[in-house]
């Protein structure tokens, strides 16, 4: 059905979860959620840092400036990269646009819970137009959004449904520098292992 070709993310942990082969999966989406500060944009930064060393990559934030992802990108050595772009977007139009447009290998979307709360629409609608996207434009989209007290994630299991992977983050960064990352659902992938 897909492509046998995937792209390392430099994390070896990361790769096992993602796909049988390793790696990231081109034109998939894969949603990664967890608990505000729990450590979402600086993995998935990470990530497009490393994309960026072989391909266009393009990072999407609707609650940071791009100052601000500048600042984070080089405090973990990712403000080298000549084709990562980082972006800030407060609109679903605007982003399918800019994507659309520029039709980068990576993006990612940091996140869904707060571009649906800007626009007033549910999660599950944001993610699933989305994931849409990535197909449609033939681009991996990774999409970060938040767990709720049960560690779930938040907007309902239809927000699970409308992407190829789901990812949890877990771990309390008010008492531990500790993640734990698991696969809750993955369509390439193993969601019996997981990485710390």
């Amino acid at each position: 059905r897909r492509t046998r070709q995937r792209w390392l993310t430099g994390l070896r942990g990361l790769d096992r979860i993602l796909s049988h082969a390793g790696g990231v999966v081109p034109s998939s989406s894969t949603l990664i959620a967890s608990v505000p500060g729990g450590g979402k944009t600086t993995l998935w930064l990470q990530v497009a840092s490393e994309i960026a060393r072989r391909r266009d990559s393009v990072y999407i934030s609707t609650e940071q400036t791009v100052d601000a992802l500048g600042g984070l990108a080089e405090k973990i050595g990712a403000h080298e990269r000549r084709q990562l772009l980082p972006i800030a977007c407060r609109s679903l139009d605007e982003i399918e646009q800019r994507l659309s447009a520029l039709r980068p290998a990576f993006a990612v979307v940091d996140s869904a819970s707060e571009l649906a709360k800007h626009m007033g629409i549910a999660v599950a609608l944001v993610v699933g137009r989305l994931h849409e996207l990535s197909h449609e434009i033939e681009t991996a989209l990774a999409i970060t959004s938040h767990v709720n007290s049960q560690h779930l994630v938040r907007g309902g299991p239809e927000v699970s449904h409308g992407v190829d992977a789901t990812l949890l983050l877990l771990g309390d960064p008010r008492t531990s520098r500790i993640r734990t990352l698991v696969a809750e659902k993955n369509r390439d992938g193993d969601t019996t292992v997981s990485s710390q």
